[in-house]
């Protein structure tokens, strides 16, 4: 109910309780519902390998092989905003949105982007509320 109706929902748990699973799942019942398209995920970057790992259909993947959902991570290696316009999950790591690409930030750039999903991994990383990383 909260995750189709409010469009909200906290899962706070204890390391291997299914958060990353739950929210994913959250996530592909809004997409089959057609209630959403793209999820933006923010997590530290030392977690970015977990979550391309689990969105793959390889081992400790959630997917089928051929199901696999479009995944664009911006990370230091690359900033591939454009390929990230037709994603249906984006990785940005916590770091990055601290920083800017030319004189843009990357948290504007995500914005603009347009996610129906917002997934924040590892949270209490944020510690600087204040800043651009909680815009």
């Amino acid at each position: 109910y909260e995750l189709v109706k409010e469009r909200a929902v906290l899962l706070a748990d204890e390391m291997g309780g299914g958060k990353t699973g739950s929210g994913i799942a959250g996530f592909e019942y809004l997409r089959e519902l057609g209630l959403a398209k793209r999820a933006l995920v923010v997590c530290p970057a030392k977690v970015l390998s977990v979550w391309k790992t689990v969105l793959g259909s390889g081992k400790g993947g959630y997917f089928k092989e051929g199901h696999e959902p479009h995944v664009v991570v911006i990370d230091e290696n690359c900033k591939d905003w454009e390929a990230a316009k037709s994603a249906d999950y984006v990785l940005i790591s916590l770091e990055m949105t601290r920083s800017t690409s030319g004189k843009i930030s990357h948290v504007k750039r995500s914005k603009d982007l347009d996610f129906d999903m917002f997934l924040f991994d590892e949270a209490h990383n944020a510690k600087n509320v204040s800043g651009a990383d909680t815009e």
